[in-house]
């Protein structure tokens, strides 16, 4: 990692400052009708004087008495009209731009972000701008693949029955370099006008967490098994629909001689409520009938014996991941999915829910987002800041409760706090604390929370090459686990963190506020360890249910900084200090009786959790972050 001489910059070093902006008065928008009462030329009667009689002497007298006839209103009629001026525009409906309000406040805005949006257009800017063809393209592709799955058949609806409208939704899609791979049109219908009990029943389905993602990838690459990628197409599609649904026909591409029909849906079409669903129930049936098991504690993880070896699969929504023995697995595997959908099969994992998957020469894995943080960098207008050492200041003042000033309230602090979220649960737990302690003021923030956030892209810019590598090592799962005592300023609440690691790579971590208020540092310390030792039982179960021969016999080791929180758990202490302890803390006893878990102390300088619960000094930062994150491929 680089150096960075000298003290760390502000956000006003940055960023340069935008040019003041001379305000001026809104001459055509707003005009007032000033005082009659005021002999100035400028006064209310020789205006309207003025403009009645000018190049029309004949009708002096009749403007002089349409003149007095003004200059009698009441003092009162007068005063409401100083008071209340004529404004010829809605003052809610028009509202000053976000670059405006920034300028007047002299906050820097970020330039880019108004151009960035989410990279969706309308349908009317689709077939009217300059790539009118490659989108028109796109949605002939779309139609096709819906009379391909029968989708809908046109019938006129029941009389009383109001049809749901449909959109296109017009995306690019771009690579792991952020380069356009395609044009893609998606047909969606605007669900939320749907009725419960009569449109739809049940929503729920399931969908794997991105712990369990990288848990089987540390084990893939612990077993040196082959991982690949495969998309279902058009899933939502498969799914049979059992409610009676009519929808207006799309944009574009409405039946001649058949305008007064609708679309009576048969499939799960995207945007439904029930989709979701519908196409996860059909998975599930289609993989067991082909051999596959459901994992009882991930239902989205499924296993397969075959007579060659053995083979797992993750489902995300429509993309899997494949975890194959041999090649002989694999080859079998992508055979029962094409027999059941139409797949692409994208071969080794290189690119999957915004992830980047790196191979390594060794058999090594590493998990980064260097081309999201560099998308993340240019949006916020932030590719030429100065970078930093740390994503957080060692001892931060943030303030309490305060309204959001209007200066500031134009500035996408929530946007920005929303992608390093993304950012910070998939391959970056250094800025995991940064991140959750920033949200805490996304309904509140003001200017010095703007600027906190903007030094995390400051740091995101010096590590952008940063990952999670998994490797073969001999390591077991271990786990540590640490609090930061009353570190909230408003409520004295404390701050929890733990990361699991397996085969010597993280495969698991959190930081978050607890919920309840600690009284002592061992009870902070002992939620702490409470919320790990659930994690870890879990992961646990989920191993050992994979059926591949990885079984736990000895306890789990959770690394803790606390010695009175290791006696607490492995101790049945009742005194009047600990009385109070909520019961479901204390489940990490029994699993300590039990031999799932065991506490080990280490010190605080060593405790790998420490940076998931407050911000630390340069050197501390980088002493435990090279021990979670690869860093080799850092300098450019």
């Amino acid at each position: 990692m680089k150096k960075q001489d000298g003290p760390f910059l502000s956000a006003e070093e940055v960023t340069a400052e935008p040019p003041d902006v001379e305000e001026k008065p809104e001459e055509e928008s707003v005009r007032q009708i000033p005082s009659l009462s005021e002999p100035s030329s400028e006064s209310g009667v020789e205006t309207i004087h003025e403009s009645a009689c000018a190049g029309e002497d004949s009708t002096e007298k009749s403007d002089g008495e349409r003149v007095r006839e003004v200059s009698s209103k009441s003092a009162a009629e007068l005063q409401r009209t100083r008071s209340h001026p004529m404004v010829l525009r809605h003052r809610k409906k028009i509202q000053p731009s976000k670059e405006a309000e920034c300028a007047s406040a002299d906050i820097p805005f970020p330039a880019s972000y108004a151009c960035e949006g989410n990279g969706a257009i309308s349908y009317r800017e689709a077939i009217n701008g300059p790539e009118a063809a490659k989108w028109l393209e796109a949605m002939e592709e779309e139609m096709e693949n819906l009379r391909e799955h029968e989708t809908w058949t046109l019938e006129e609806p029941p009389k009383g029955t109001k049809p749901i409208q449909c959109k296109w939704v017009l995306r690019k899609k771009v690579n792991a370099t952020g380069e356009v791979t395609r044009y893609k049109a998606r047909l969606v219908a605007k669900g939320y006008a749907q009725q419960k009990g009569i449109d739809y029943e049940d929503v729920y389905s399931p969908t794997s967490s991105f712990d369990t993602i990288r848990l089987l990838v540390a084990l893939g690459v612990q077993m040196g098994w082959i991982l690949e990628q495969a998309d279902v197409k058009c899933a939502y599609l498969y799914g049979q629909l059992k409610e009676e649904i009519y929808m207006e026909q799309p944009s574009g591409f409405v039946c001649t001689g058949s305008e007064h029909l609708c679309c009576k849906l048969k499939k799960s079409i995207y945007g439904l409520k029930q989709s979701g669903r519908c196409w996860n129930k059909l998975l599930d049936q289609r993989l067991r009938s082909s051999g596959f098991k459901r994992n009882p504690i991930d239902p989205c993880v499924y296993g397969i014996t075959l007579r060659s070896g053995r083979a797992i699969i993750c489902v995300y929504v429509d993309d899997i991941l494949t975890i194959s023995q041999n090649e002989d697995v694999s080859k079998a595997v992508k055979e029962l999915l094409s027999a059941n959908f139409e797949c692409k099969f994208a071969g080794q994992v290189s690119y999957l829910l915004g992830v980047e998957f790196t191979h390594d020469r060794d058999g090594g894995l590493t998990l980064s987002q260097k081309a999201y943080v560099e998308r993340l960098l240019k949006r916020f207008n932030m590719e030429n800041a100065k970078s930093v050492a740390t994503p957080m200041e060692a001892r931060p003042n943030f303030q309490g409760e305060q309204a959001v000033s209007r200066n500031v309230e134009k500035l996408p602090y929530r946007e920005l706090v929303g992608g390093l979220l993304y950012l910070s649960q998939r391959t970056r737990p250094d800025i995991a604390f940064s991140v959750g302690k920033l949200s805490q003021f996304c309904s509140n923030y003001t200017k010095q929370h703007w600027d906190a956030a903007k030094r995390i892209l400051r740091y995101l810019k010096a590590t952008k090459h940063a990952g999670v590598k998994y490797k073969r090592n001999s390591e077991p799962l271990t786990a540590f686990a640490d609090a930061d005592w009353a570190s909230c300023n408003g409520d004295r609440k404390s701050i929890s963190g733990y990361i699991v690691f397996l085969h010597g790579s993280p495969i698991a971590w959190r930081s978050n506020k607890q919920t309840s208020i600690a009284l002592s540092t061992m009870e902070a310390e002992y939620i702490a360890v409470s919320d790990c030792t659930r994690e870890l039982t879990w992961m646990k179960e989920f191993i050992e249910r994979l059926n591949i021969g990885q079984v736990l016999s000895k306890p789990i080791s959770i690394m803790c900084d606390s010695q009175a929180a290791i006696a607490h758990a492995n101790n049945c202490i009742d005194k009047s200090r600990t009385k109070h302890i909520a019961i479901r803390y204390h489940f990490v006893r029994d699993k300590v009786n039990d031999g799932v878990v065991e506490l080990v102390y280490v010190p605080s300088s060593e405790n790998i959790a420490d940076v998931l619960t407050k911000p630390l000094s340069r050197r501390q930062h980088q002493a435990h972050v090279e021990r979670m994150l690869d860093f080799h491929r850092m300098a450019e």
